[in-house]
């Protein structure tokens, strides 16, 4: 069946300018609507939901005219009530809409493919290049926040990262591009992805650009040229020193147990203190 025939309507009137807003004083007649629809739902789940439950936003926007102007020889006076500003200029899909598709792909891990199999089960289609069309739209609206969360995440005392491979679709094969995370300490509690093309320093470097604090990661030597020549402490990272002693066991069982357990002390101390605010753990690390 027809989405209009699907999907719920709801309905909103826009009235735009008073009469008395007009350019003329004379006589004003409403002429006639401009119909414009949203699809929008609610970010939940698209398995939980019958597709009759699917609301479409149906906006009307009351066009006024003066019948007196032109007879008094005046041009004709029109005026349109302002549509409401949507998250994509002339898109069609409502922030619901985007904010479900963002959060099941970025959140949920439901690839684009899925996503768009669950809307043609209820009835309506919304292909997978729409839908990472929409996706790019989102990240241009939001990305004055991420910059915001990355300046937060860069005025941490410490910022942890790390990488891992995202294979990235290319000619031939696939290319091993890089995601690369920046974890912000317990006042700045946010999580920044940053994607590069691979695992060179420029990525990190750019980052931390105007950082000065700690830096605590793995034993990558690109590191090294990034807290070169500034005032960044760089620190090593306990959980990857944990695993190369566990791969040692193979070679040498009786020294790499010794620091294995060493290392899982630690962690127990840790956790003792996870609970703790950074002053009180700190205590309770040198006691």
């Amino acid at each position: 069946m027809r989405l209009e025939q699907e999907l719920e309507r709801y309905k909103k009137w826009y009235y735009g300018p008073r009469a008395d807003h007009l350019r003329s004083g004379g006589e004003v007649a409403q002429m006639l609507l401009d119909f414009a629809g949203d699809l929008d739902r609610k970010p939940v789940h698209a398995e939980d939901v019958t597709a009759a439950a699917e609301p479409v936003e149906e906006l009307r926007r009351v066009k006024y005219a003066c019948p007196a102007c032109e007879s008094l020889g005046g041009n004709p006076a029109i005026e349109t009530a302002a549509k409401p500003e949507a998250p994509i200029d002339k898109g069609l899909a409502g922030p619901g809409l985007l904010a479900y598709i963002v959060t099941s792909k970025f959140s949920d891990y439901l690839p684009l493919y899925q996503m768009e199999d669950i809307f043609t089960r209820q009835g309506f289609e919304i292909s997978r290049p729409t839908q990472s069309v929409w996706c790019g739209d989102v990240a241009d609206l939001v990305e004055p926040l991420y910059k915001l969360m990355a300046e937060r995440v860069r005025s941490s005392h410490v910022v942890a990262t790390d990488d891992t491979i995202l294979p990235m679709l290319s000619p031939g094969k696939a290319a091993k591009a890089r995601m690369w995370v920046y974890v912000g300490d317990q006042k700045n509690p946010y999580n920044i992805f940053d994607f590069t093309l691979n695992r060179g320093r420029d990525g990190p470097k750019y980052f931390f650009k105007d950082y000065r604090e700690v830096l605590p990661a793995d034993a990558y030597a690109g590191y090294n040229g990034v807290v070169a020549g500034n005032e960044i402490t760089r620190a090593g990272c306990w959980a990857h020193v944990h695993r190369k002693f566990v791969e040692a066991e193979k070679s040498s069982p009786e020294i790499a147990r010794k620091v294995v357990g060493l290392v899982r002390a630690l962690y127990a101390v840790e956790r003792q203190a996870q609970s703790l605010a950074p002053a009180e753990r700190r205590r309770f690390w040198r006691a």
